[in-house]
């Protein structure tokens, strides 16, 4: 006789259940030539693909170079992050080697449930600041204003305790969507951003859509990237920027959203208000655990003291306020002068 265990499920405040993650959407990788800083530690400098601006899908899987450091390090051997290694057989279901346009779908009706936004600062492994742009939770200064002089973006007088270091704020965006070219159902792929304007562009395309359709999920949309010139003081920078679109002229959006929504009541159910705040909080949580990974790949000066204010981050800068620029309207297809 097979005796029954006395437990037959994990409870889930100690194994919580995440939406899987099949790889990442990734706008900018990691240079292939090595650098190294002045304590002679060899790293990998983060790159835009803007020739042309196109979007890679990766794996989970890194690339990892070996290499001996040089001056007072040079008897050691270092483990570099190359970065995320590409997912070949997504591009090859795909047909494009270099797309700038990706067909997805988005699980949840709200624009809210579906990309988690905040401001962050960090200081190498560890986050030390993460606020909404109103309010902050600071380790050294507790509850303070948001945002503050951290921000390369502030301006205009700090009403509250400044902080006392150097580490950039910047704003941190993820939006986790289904691949319709992957033939694959029941895994997702997030795209992380430190861009305003690219989390502006995403939040204000599904507050519209929302608006006209009541919710966003199930409706058969396109993530798309284009180069984007912008002028601050008498400088120029070009970046990649990422937009998401209803790709319909007006006249047939509706129609195909109305059978978009018919076909995901059968097909592509909505995730339920348990499943998108349990999304959320597990999101959230892997956010704070991945402070690592977004200093890597978005703010590689802050993980050696040596390479502070050597790199600017991946997605550029803008000269406006963060949350004024959270409600602008997406430009799409031409020329911006900020």
């Amino acid at each position: 006789m097979t005796r029954k265990p006395p437990y037959e499920e994990i409870d889930p405040s100690f194994l919580e259940p995440r939406d899987p993650r099949l790889g990442f959407i990734k706008i900018g990788g990691k240079a292939e030539e090595v650098r190294f800083a002045r304590s002679g530690k060899p790293w990998a400098p983060p790159v835009r693909y803007l020739d042309p601006a196109r979007f890679e899908v990766t794996t989970r899987e890194k690339k990892v170079q070996k290499v001996k450091g040089r001056g007072t390090a040079k008897d050691e051997t270092f483990n570099v992050d190359m970065g995320y290694i590409r997912d070949e057989e997504f591009h090859s279901l795909l047909g494009e080697e270099r797309p700038a346009r990706l067909r997805i779908r988005l699980l949840y009706p709200t624009p809210g449930e579906n990309m988690i936004t905040f401001l962050g600062a960090h200081s190498g492994k560890a986050w030390v600041c993460q606020g909404n742009g109103v309010e902050a939770k600071d380790v050294v200064r507790g509850d303070c204003v948001c945002p503050c002089p951290r921000l390369k973006q502030f301006e205009g007088a700090y009403k509250g305790k400044k902080p006392g270091d150097k580490y950039p704020c910047r704003p941190r965006g993820e939006l986790m969507v289904i691949l319709e070219d992957a033939n694959v159902f029941g895994g997702f792929w997030p795209f992380k951003t430190t861009s305003f304007e690219s989390i502006s562009n995403i939040l204000k395309t599904l507050q519209i859509l929302e608006k006209m359709f009541k919710r966003v999920d199930g409706l058969p949309l396109e993530m798309r990237v284009m180069a984007v010139t912008k002028s601050y003081g008498e400088g120029q920078t070009t970046q990649p920027i990422v937009s998401i679109v209803l790709a319909a002229a007006m006249d047939t959006a509706r129609q195909i959203a109305a059978d978009a929504v018919a076909e995901s009541r059968k097909f592509l159910p909505a995730g339920s208000d348990a499943d998108s705040k349990a999304y959320r909080e597990a999101a959230l949580k892997e956010m704070q655990e991945e402070g690592e990974e977004y200093a890597g790949e978005f703010s590689p000066e802050v993980m050696d003291p040596d390479e502070i204010a050597l790199v600017d981050s991946v997605e550029g800068v803008l000269s406006k306020s963060g949350v004024d620029f959270l409600v602008s309207i997406p430009v799409l297809g031409m020329e911006v002068t900020v």
